[in-house]
């Protein structure tokens, strides 16, 4: 992936609509947006509630009735079930029964944060108790316990083969363990005033995009443990705001950074040289929260304004020049 020739690019990033919902009608804090291949939107909120909304229809339901804790985390886990994360327990929503069909419980403090594997037949959890728990879906109880982190677990995910699983904490550290043994394979602290907030997996595995709430995001090979890259030009020092890798629509690789900024811009790095290829304004609203879960397939993520409870789509298109 870092050997690659050195390409001119056009960014065009445009607005492309309002997209109605029901969250205007909440005085709520939205916590997290996913869309699944139907292109149906499910979004999750501080007071429990969770809103599922597609072009022509929109519900808000409690995630589970009479608890209003917030559900920190939510992902499609397939294209009529909701994983999410509420206080100590992980469910499994089904969208059409409106109720959670599966609820499993072991951690002692709150998760923050709840993964699946690309077979769809293992869960990781972690959060405030700084482990990670390992669940086999078909079961329905835990596989595994690591004991991963010395303070409160902020991000986890599966890597694409399933034999690990990356993890990031508020005690500085990145680490990657093994799927199967739970035993540590890699830990990564680049420097004490970099607390991580984000990680994730690059499609070959071997990269870690890791999200830092000191004004930067890191490119690390996890296998040499050595620093490849650094992000710079963002402000992000409050807000977990989350970086995502694009693909090059000519190779299919992951070629390009885009990672959002408290001061509300939207910036895209080239992946290898760290250059900053596109730097846009966007809302003029201080408050204004950004937030993607689309995996950028279809090119294109959303903004939250957590004051004004408005959900904006816009589309990301990336050119060679001439």
């Amino acid at each position: 992936m870092m050997e690659e020739e050195f390409k001119n690019y056009k960014i065009t990033i445009q607005e492309q609509n309002l997209v109605t919902s029901m969250i205007s009608q909440f005085d709520q804090k939205l916590i997290k947006i996913q869309q699944n291949d139907q292109n149906t939107i499910a979004c999750c909120f501080t007071d429990g509630k969770v809103e599922i909304f597609g072009k022509e229809n929109c519900e808000n339901f409690d995630l589970k009735p009479d608890v209003t804790d917030a559900v920190t985390d939510l992902l499609w886990f397939d294209q009529n079930h909701l994983l999410c994360s509420q206080d100590k327990v992980i469910h499994i929503f089904d969208i059409e029964k409106k109720q959670s069909i599966v609820e499993l419980q072991g951690h002692s403090q709150t998760i923050f944060c709840v993964c699946k594997n690309f077979y769809n037949n293992l869960i990781a959890s972690a959060g405030q108790d700084n482990t990670i728990m390992m669940w086999d879906i078909r079961q329905k109880k835990p596989i595994n316990l690591i004991l991963a982190h010395s303070r409160s677990i902020t991000s986890l995910q599966f890597s694409k083969d399933s034999m690990n699983v990356v993890s990031c904490g508020a005690d500085g550290f990145t680490r990657v363990f093994s799927t199967h043994t739970g035993l540590c394979r890699c830990t990564l602290n680049s420097d004490t005033t970099s607390v991580p907030a984000f990680v994730k997996f690059a499609d070959n595995n071997q990269f870690l995009l890791v999200d830092t709430l000191a004004n930067k995001i890191q490119l690390w090979d996890w296998h040499q443990q050595e620093l490849r890259q650094v992000y710079t030009g963002i402000q992000n020092d409050k807000a977990y705001l989350e970086s995502f890798m694009i693909r090059d629509k000519y190779s299919n690789k992951q070629r390009f950074i885009l990672g959002f900024s408290e001061n509300n811009q939207i910036i895209v790095w080239d992946l290898l040289t760290g250059k900053i290829l596109k730097n846009q304004k966007i809302k003029s609203d201080t408050s204004l929260k950004l937030y993607q879960k689309d995996g950028l397939q279809s090119n294109g993520f959303y903004l939250y304004g957590n004051d004004t409870h408005e959900m904006f789509q816009y589309s990301i298109d990336i050119s060679l020049t001439d």
